[in-house]
């Protein structure tokens, strides 16, 4: 077997997350600027403007950054990705939850708790796909600090977005909102740094890679 067969990803599973992404991107965008006046005031915290954060957040970032993980991380780690099947139910399962967490947010925010518990899902399946990838790699690296630190902030700010949604849903605090909404941000903002950080050091080290091949 050659290393490419061996370890690359079927290039339909990134290419599906991505091109969800860019259909979220611009959807997003639409929001926005049908928000333009409410933006321009200073009003933030409207359904509508919940709702095209959530898209450009949820809908083109994360998506985006999960089709790339599932095309480097087999290259780099040098481990096959778990498995390629659960890998699009994740793509289907996480899609429809972001749409549908969306709608919610914009029409019926009480709701939200339901179709984010879909979208919960859907990130926890990426989550297991990526420990059971991590799992299978001979050598711990600094890469691998880098990765599992961004998933493992992911998780906490899916669970602080739940509980948000929860306090719509029941119209009663677990915690303070105001301190749960700022660390579900802080949760986000710290690992899509680290996230993205180490998608830089997968993608050098990913030409690398293909660069050896090529020179061998």
């Amino acid at each position: 077997m050659t290393a490419n067969h061996t370890y690359e990803t079927n290039i339909r599973i990134p290419f599906s997350f991505i091109i969800f992404g860019l259909l979220a991107f611009f959807l997003s965008q639409i929001l926005l600027f049908l928000s333009t006046r409410q933006l321009s005031t200073g009003e933030m915290r409207l359904p509508v403007v919940l709702s095209a954060v959530h898209l450009l957040v949820i809908g083109f970032a994360l998506m985006t950054a999960m089709g790339a993980m599932y095309q480097l991380v087999p290259v780099v780690f040098l481990t096959p990705i778990w498995n390629e099947s659960f890998a699009f139910i994740q793509m289907v399962v996480t899609s429809l939850g972001i749409l549908s967490f969306s709608i919610s947010l914009a029409f019926n925010i009480q709701m939200a708790i339901f179709s984010g518990l879909l979208l919960t899902c859907g990130i926890v399946m990426f989550l297991w796909q990526m420990f059971m990838t991590l799992k299978k790699q001979k050598k711990r690296t600094v890469i691998t600090l880098f990765v599992g630190t961004a998933l493992t902030c992911l998780l906490l700010t899916i669970g602080l977005g739940l509980t948000l949604a929860y306090h719509f849903w029941s119209v009663r605090q677990l915690i303070d909102h105001d301190l749960i909404f700022k660390a579900h941000i802080f949760c986000w903002d710290f690992p899509a740094g680290l996230h993205f950080l180490s998608l830089d050091f997968l993608t050098k080290w990913f030409r690398c890679f293909h660069w050896r091949i090529i020179f061998q």
